[in-house]
């Protein structure tokens, strides 16, 4: 977890979830906490300066520019962490959908993602993307040096209960989590920005890559591979109602579908699910997973679990090792449901012989292999065999189990941090000295309406006199 000069400690993602606490982790002390009020006078506020702002959807840092992306409800901004009284906004108003804000709230424009390209930024709203401009939010189409085209994407959909996530690759191919417009089915979507390379998602017809009530919650490009975090109602278990998992997956950067009955979708695409328990004697599950923090240093996961939202507030934090990850989708065997009769078989798993590296392996292209565009894989070019063993779920058989933090809190397979009575939404990690400091955020609540009232529209950032300076992302 890298310090980085110049930004402040982003304490809070939502503006209207401002009931954080901290969590401070070392040797001596595993889980002292920290309420927000006791820090409250080390804050400092942001006034939007008269524009209407409300439903707060994007907070995120860009380090280039050091920016706060905010996207909301009819406007982004972009605020100067250097000085925070300077803002740049970008009015969604007159972004026409065809229907009466007035009569119906679902009209409004509400910004679902803001991702940094090079000069410009990615935004996505409930309908559709658009470039601007990454200094001001001016409109900025045009093309690249490196033949990429920045031209809207009017078959994004989203809506405003709809979590969504996305990155960028370095050669420009955009992976987002959202729901077909179509099907309203969900799906992970790839698209260049390089126009002759086809899109490529995830299967959007049917639930087989994604079931119901699906919430995408984070993603990270890592190496070769793209992660996204996401939950959603189980298919595994048919009696368990309305029953919630958390899975994590996973997709080579390069995937470039296949042929045949797949040939618009991603043949490297694997879910697994995530488990994460007190570790008792008669263990109690955190099935929903609210957000997740990358430490690429220690190549650790940590998120944020909370308990069935219609029980009592409970929330857990799990660490994750990313080699833990590869090795389930390396080694585990896949569950699938035979076509007919839907029940559940267990498959080979050849992923890592046919795509080790997210490499196509040579043995299985077929002669004379066609020309593949940069950054892009051969699994255009494989044997038909291979994609008839690949037509099956993408569900790991085995879960991924949390791992323990450091060599002395050696809890294994069991969450690091428990706490009833509250329910965490973000998570943020940082280094002081020998100690790890995890400040979170939490669902408002009774005791704290007062405090959410109050700082509606104010933006709360941590001043460099109280904490090391470093950012977060989403």
């Amino acid at each position: 977890m890298k310090q980085r000069n110049g930004l402040y400690m982003l304490l809070l993602r939502y503006f209207a979830i401002l009931s954080g606490c901290i969590v401070v982790a070392s040797n001596r002390e595993p889980h002292s906490r920290t309420q927000f009020e006791d820090i409250r006078p080390h804050l400092e506020t942001l006034k939007t300066g008269g524009i209407k702002i409300g439903n707060y959807s994007v907070l995120s840092v860009d380090i280039k520019y050091n920016h706060l992306l905010v996207g909301a409800r009819d406007n982004a901004l972009l605020v100067d962490l250097g000085n925070i009284n300077s803002v740049e906004s970008w009015d969604l108003t007159t972004q026409s959908l065809g229907c009466d804000k007035g009569q119906d709230p679902s009209c409004h424009n509400y910004v679902k993602l803001m991702l940094p390209f090079e000069e410009r930024i990615f935004i996505c709203l409930t309908r559709g993307c658009i470039w601007r401009n990454r200094t001001n939010l001016n409109a900025a189409p045009g093309r690249d040096s490196n033949q990429n085209v920045f031209i809207a994407d009017e078959n994004y959909y989203s809506t405003p209960s709809q979590n969504d996530t996305g990155v960028i690759t370095e050669n420009g191919r955009v992976f987002t989590g959202t729901i077909n417009l179509g099907t309203r089915i969900s799906m992970i979507h790839g698209k260049s920005f390089k126009p002759r390379i086809s899109e490529v998602s995830t299967d959007f017809t049917s639930e087989s890559d994604f079931y119901s009530d699906v919430h995408f919650v984070k993603s990270f490009i890592i190496g070769k591979y793209v992660y996204i975090f996401f939950r959603e109602r189980t298919m595994e278990c048919k009696s368990c109602g309305k029953y919630k998992v958390s899975r994590v997956a996973r997709i080579c950067k390069g995937d470039y579908a296949g042929l045949s009955n797949l040939r618009k979708y991603f043949i490297t695409y694997q879910k697994a699910k995530l488990v994460c328990s007190d570790g008792g004697e008669y263990p109690v599950y955190f099935n929903e997973i609210q957000d997740v923090w990358w430490d690429s240093e220690t190549n650790l996961f940590h998120a944020i679990f909370t308990s069935h939202p219609n029980g009592p507030p409970s929330s857990a934090i799990c660490v994750y090792n990313l080699a833990d990850v590869n090795d389930v989708f390396y080694t585990s065997l896949f569950d699938s449901r035979e076509a007919g009769n839907g029940k559940w078989v267990t498959v080979e798993n050849k992923f890592k012989e046919y795509f080790d590296g997210c490499k196509v392996n040579e043995k299985y292209l077929i002669p004379n292999p066609r020309p593949v565009p940069d950054g892009m894989m051969g699994t255009k070019n494989m044997l038909y065999d291979v994609y008839k063993n690949l037509s099956h779920d993408p569900l790991m058989h085995d879960p991924v189990q949390p791992t323990s933090l450091d060599s002395v809190q050696k809890q294994g397979n069991k969450a690091w941090f428990v706490k009833d009575g509250i329910r965490m939404t973000a998570i943020v990690l940082d280094k002081v000295g020998e100690h790890t400091v995890v400040y979170t955020s939490t669902a408002s609540s009774a005791q704290t309406e007062d405090l959410c009232l109050k700082f509606h529209k104010l933006l709360a950032l941590v001043n460099p006199a109280f904490s090391p300076k470093s950012t977060f992302f989403r």
